[in-house]
């Protein structure tokens, strides 16, 4: 009955009494050739290539002669751009783009992208990018295809990217095990990324399935 500006809800399963296996993916694909981060302190990324790194994205966006206003501009031409962070197993993390610093032309993400990273860009599309998460977890159902439950963690970014595809990407999930499912949209999700690994992600779908141990 109380709203709790800094909380923290935790559910701790008995690995005894409940299975629990999670995934984590996010469908967008990567395009074009690798970056590399050349200067970032944690989640702020100051050159790519060494360049300015709000240059590169302006450039990505075919916007590098915006005239920007304020930080609401700068949101309307980044929001649909992503970077992916590459890991040495082949696998990609996504980073969100938060805002710019029209001064330093900086950029803020919404992870972390360590220096000497090698990152792609990645634009967000639909339907494509619901089949592929989709796929990706049929294939994961088929090393677990047992669940006596779901729980769904899925990146705010993704209902307001994809709009009516968010649905039908939830149920299309619900249906691989046909199982009660609960979840709720979050700001980054924590996931298995395919090889026993967790790690901390943007604009990603984060499915853990539960069996009762018997």
């Amino acid at each position: 009955g109380k709203f709790i500006p800094d909380g923290l809800l935790s559910l701790i399963l008995d690995e005894e009494k409940i299975i629990l296996e999670n995934y984590a993916t996010g469908g967008c694909e990567p395009l074009g050739i690798f970056h590399t981060i050349t200067k970032s302190e944690g989640n702020v990324v100051y050159k790519i290539d060494d360049q300015p790194a709000f240059d590169l994205v302006l450039r990505y966006c075919g916007k590098q002669n915006a005239s920007l206003n304020d930080q609401v501009d700068v949101l309307n031409i980044t929001q649909q751009f992503q970077i992916q962070l590459y890991r040495d197993n082949g696998s990609f993390i996504m980073r969100t783009i938060m805002y710019a610093n029209t001064e330093d032309r900086s950029v803020v993400f919404a992870g972390s992208l360590p220096q000497g990273a090698k990152v792609k860009f990645s634009i967000l599309p639909g339907f494509e990018a619901v089949d592929n998460v989709v796929n990706e977890f049929n294939t994961f159902g088929k090393n677990f295809p047992d669940a006596d439950a779901m729980i769904l963690f899925s990146c705010q970014g993704r209902e307001i990217a994809f709009g009516p595809w968010m649905s039908e990407e939830i149920d299309r999930l619900q249906k691989i095990w046909n199982t009660p499912m609960i979840g709720l949209f979050s700001f980054g999700e924590i996931g298995n990324r395919g090889d026993g690994k967790n790690e901390f992600y943007n604009m990603t779908c984060s499915l853990a399935i539960l069996k009762e141990n018997k």
